[in-house]
């Protein structure tokens, strides 16, 4: 039988004995601790960032259409001949994508023509038209204004390059001739939103001109002169928006 002071001697030797095993373990579990916590971190941080980028930097935001009235200057045919060219009807379609939800893009494809007739003893009704089809991409910058519930204003400017056909006919003839031109434009606009569907206002103001052969007597060589397209444009949209 063991006394109690040998027991209390043996006590102490297995306490000694396990007291570094228990420091080991001990340290491994808080370095499994911390490893944990450092997970946990990692993951809450990961799914913050993606959180953050959950919405793709370019995102196809509207497509539409556009119509309204452009008055294009046409100088020349307005101011050196007895032909008198007016604005008219332009529309358009369009697309506009969506970049860091701060700056939009917008591709489109218009539309115009103007037309005016004469009548003569000889050659008796002519008809001069002017058509175009513009094909633009434009960026403007939208914005909220807080007194103007549901409704965002934007402006921006863009570029088009412009296909032009001048198409003269007679009783007796028939003529086209083509040209193309690159017109910078400014735009502003507001528009009000719907939910799914977006209903807007646009301005915009076209630069530019386009440079023609016209013959100023049968005879002779054709002469090129620079024809206007400086002009306003105004008219109204209607967009579907994705969500």
């Amino acid at each position: 039988m063991l006394d109690r002071c040998q027991l209390e001697k043996m006590l102490r030797k297995s306490a000694i004995s396990i007291l570094p095993a228990l420091l080991i373990l001990l340290g491994f579990h808080g370095s499994l601790l911390s490893q944990s916590e450092l997970s946990t971190y990692t993951a809450r941080t990961s799914n913050t960032i993606r959180a953050n980028t959950k919405s793709p930097v370019v995102k196809l935001q509207s497509v539409g259409a556009f119509s309204g009235y452009y008055r294009p200057s046409l100088d020349y045919w307005n101011g050196q001949t007895i032909w008198k060219l007016n604005g008219a009807l332009i529309s358009s379609v369009n697309a506009d994508i969506s970049i860091y939800n701060l700056i939009n893009l917008r591709a489109e494809i218009a539309y115009f023509n103007t037309t005016t007739t004469l009548t003569s003893i000889v050659l008796g009704e002519e008809q001069l038209s002017v058509s175009m089809v513009p094909l633009s991409i434009s960026a403007y910058y939208p914005f909220e204004v807080k007194w103007l519930e549901q409704t965002d204003l934007y402006f921006g400017g863009g570029i088009s390059v412009t296909t032009v056909k001048n198409t003269y006919r007679s009783t007796l003839s028939r003529n086209s001739v083509n040209a193309v031109s690159t017109l910078p434009h400014m735009l502003l606009g507001a528009e009000y939103n719907l939910g799914q569907y977006s209903i807007g206002i646009e301005a915009r103001y076209v630069f530019g001109s386009y440079s023609q052969g016209i013959r100023t007597l049968p005879d002779l060589e054709p002469v090129d002169k620079k024809i206007g397209l400086n002009g306003p444009v105004i008219g109204a949209r209607l967009s579907y928006n994705f969500q």
